[in-house]
């Protein structure tokens, strides 16, 4: 048991070291545990995890997006994450994606690799340029959980780590 741990955490600690990108490492997670599975699968394991984390959503999150809702706000959901997970939050949500694209074969089976680039730190920027013409909007409000994100600066008139957090 305690070998097995150590074994999950090795990428993990490779990557906090810098001797593997974090990129690899998630292409490397993609390949084992999504390689081989069809595209309804995946829909499928989002819709679970949907199920599964939407009691962990944070209350101040959800009522935020109810009240910019009332406004008539546009929401996106810019994220590393693939579509298959988010998209039943995005539904919810009543906002868009632009996130990870995984990759399909002709069969629509997931390969375990992604399509185009990870939509991570600087990417968030490129991706949110490349959808929208950022000139029609007054206010850009941007919210992360990692340093990445505080990229998103270049392009918001705010930017908040972790502000749901209670």
């Amino acid at each position: 048991y305690y070998f097995f741990g150590a074994l999950l955490l090795f990428p993990y600690l490779l990557s906090l070291l810098r001797l593997v990108s974090r990129d690899r490492i998630k292409q490397l997670f993609l390949r084992w545990n999504f390689k081989g599975m069809s595209k309804i699968e995946m829909q499928r394991a989002g819709i679970n995890f949907y199920l599964k984390m939407q009691r962990k959503c944070y209350p101040k999150a959800l009522d935020w997006i109810q009240a910019q809702h009332e406004l008539g706000t546009e929401l996106v959901l810019v994220s590393a994450s693939c579509k298959e997970w988010l998209a039943p939050f995005a539904q919810a949500f009543q906002a868009e994606i632009l996130c990870t694209t995984l990759e399909y074969d002709s069969q629509e089976v997931c390969t375990g690799n992604w399509s185009g680039k990870n939509v991570r730190g600087r990417e968030k920027v490129e991706i949110v340029r490349r959808n929208f013409d950022l000139q029609q909007y007054n206010e850009i409000v941007a919210f992360g959980n990692e340093q990445a994100d505080l990229h998103l600066g270049e392009i918001a008139n705010s930017v908040y780590l972790n502000y749901f957090r209670a």
